[in-house]
Order: structure tokens, then C-alpha cells, then sequence
């Protein structure tokens, strides 16, 4: 094997352990991304020529990786606000999800739910008009609310907060919850 041959062998494994193999792994391509850069390279160093070097994404095509890090096995009992958003509105999801942060009720309401079930939260004053799911699970401590970008990302939430999301979202869902309140209430006063 000639002294080439020999460099482009070590500059296909190079990109495919140091460069490729780590943006699969913590998701930030895909896995047709991945196979797909790994065969181009492949052809273009022409390392099908020499016979120790398998065929990029054998070991990703074969097999489906199975992912800890979806954020619903992660948090059981959370449920998604992404998903409920989504029954709202097809469009601007994560915008709908910030408006209902950004209302100063759902800030009082979380800080008091934090307050009650976290003791390392952090109530600190934030700008309304500038909070997202992020930046208010950052700055407070909160563990309420948990949020990802990308693959098996999206924003859930405690069953109680994701309550009280519902009914921001919908007002006649607001009004079957102080009705179901006020029926417990009246059984609760008759017995």
C-alpha cells in the first residue's frame, strides 16, 4: 500500500471517529447525515480499495439505536406541552409555549409550585416580555418545566403545571376545571 493510499485511510477514520461518530452521537445529525457524509468520504479517499476498512454506517444501518435521552422516558408523569400546543395551533408552537410563560399568572403560578415541591429554586425577578422555556428552567432551578432542542426534544411539564397550561389554552377547558371544582366542593359540603 502506497504512502497515499495510507493517508487517505487515516483521514477517513479521523473524520469518521473524532469528527462524525460524536455529532451522531449527541444528535446533532441525523443518522442518513451521517452515512451519507461517511460514504462520500469513502468514495472520495477510494478506501473500497483496500479491504480493512468496512463500509461507512454498517453498524448504524443494522441496528436501531435506542435513545435514554427522549425526554418523556426521562421525566415520566411529565406530560408534553409541545404536544398540547400542538392541538392549539399547527403553527408557531414554541412561540405559543413562550406566550404562556411570558404571562405574569403562569410566572406566579410556577413560583409557587416550584416553591412547594423544589427547595433549590431560585425565585429571582425575570423580564416578562424575554422568557422562554429555557432561560426560566436555567436562571430559577426548576424542575417543573424541562426542555430540549431537536430529536426527541420538545418542552414538558409536571401534570399540574400542564394543567394549568391547558386552561390558559382553552377557556372552556378552564370552565369543565372550576365546575369540576365546585361539584367536589358541593359533594364535600353535603357529606
Amino acid at each position: 500500500m502506497n504512502k497515499s493510499a495510507i493517508q487517505n485511510q487515516l483521514r477517513y477514520i479521523i473524520a469518521k471517529e473524532q469528527y462524525m461518530k460524536p455529532l451522531l452521537e449527541n444528535e446533532i445529525i441525523t443518522e442518513e447525515v451521517y452515512n451519507e457524509v461517511l460514504e462520500n468520504l469513502y468514495n472520495e479517499f477510494e478506501v473500497w480499495r483496500y479491504n480493512r476498512i468496512q463500509n461507512p454506517g454498517i453498524e448504524f444501518r443494522n441496528k436501531k439505536r435506542k435513545t435514554n435521552n427522549d425526554l418523556a422516558e426521562l421525566n415520566p408523569g411529565y406530560i408534553s406541552l409541545t404536544e398540547l400546543a400542538k392541538s392549539k395551533s399547527q403553527k408557531s408552537i414554541g412561540y405559543t409555549i413562550q406566550m404562556w410563560l411570558r404571562d405574569r399568572g403562569t410566572v406566579d403560578f410556577l413560583s409557587i409550585w416550584e416553591n412547594k415541591h423544589n427547595e433549590k429554586f431560585l425565585p429571582i425577578p425575570m423580564k416578562l416580555n424575554t422568557l422562554t422555556p429555557k432561560l426560566w428552567i436555567k436562571t430559577t432551578n426548576s424542575i417543573g418545566i424541562v426542555s430540549r432542542q431537536g430529536r426527541n426534544g420538545g418542552t414538558y411539564a409536571h401534570k399540574e403545571i400542564a394543567m394549568h397550561f391547558v386552561c390558559w389554552l382553552s377557556a372552556e377547558m378552564m370552565l369543565n376545571v372550576i365546575e369540576k371544582y365546585l361539584e367536589v366542593m358541593n359533594d364535600e359540603k353535603d357529606n
